[in-house]
């Protein structure tokens, strides 16, 4: 939960212990990784300014209750916020996160659905996309053409969006005569 913003207070009452401790635990859940603790801060203070964040390929969740709390933190910190306002921003700031960070995989999903199904290669395999079940997708391929049909999903799935991404993308892929045996 750390990723999307839980505050200290918030993961004191979840593990049982002070807030001083759980401020101590959450120093250290980030030290190895300062860029994620910066890019979720960068995701709040950009709340702040803008009350909207968008997805990779931009599809927008708007905060419209931000700029007034925005003006209130001109003039006071965080703590001194009346109750709702803190409520309402902690709020915001875990929304925010969660929406760039799981709209953007449900954009990279979505395209790679749209890509694969498209694709006329894999229409001349017999490939089928049955459905998907979060960020996994299902296909039904004749037996003959599998070997030749993972290739294409591989690279569709891949790269989905036109662009490179920093982060490259790798897929698993298994087969079976169902969703178990193929996850095995």
């Amino acid at each position: 939960m750390l990723n999307y913003g839980e505050g200290p207070g918030k993961l004191a009452g979840q593990l049982g212990v002070s807030v001083d401790e759980a401020k101590a635990l959450i120093r250290k859940y980030f030290t190895p990784y300062p860029d994620v603790e910066r890019f979720i801060n960068s995701v709040h203070n950009f709340i702040l300014d803008h009350a909207k964040v968008g997805t990779i390929l931009g599809r927008v969740r708007r905060f419209p209750e931000l700029p007034a709390i925005g003006e209130m933190l001109e003039k006071m910190n965080f703590w001194s916020l009346p109750g709702t306002a803190r409520k309402n921003l902690a709020q915001a700031n875990r929304q925010s996160v969660n929406s760039v960070i799981q709209g953007s995989a449900a954009d990279v999903a979505r395209m790679a659905m749209i890509l694969c199904e498209r694709d006329e290669r894999l229409r001349d395999l017999g490939v089928m996309m049955l459905l998907q079940i979060h960020d996994e997708l299902i296909f039904e391929v004749p037996e003959e053409n599998v070997e030749l049909a993972k290739p294409i999903i591989r690279e569709l799935m891949e790269h989905p969006l036109g662009f490179e991404l920093l982060v490259p993308l790798a897929i698993d892929m298994g087969v079976g005569y169902t969703w178990a045996t193929a996850k095995a």
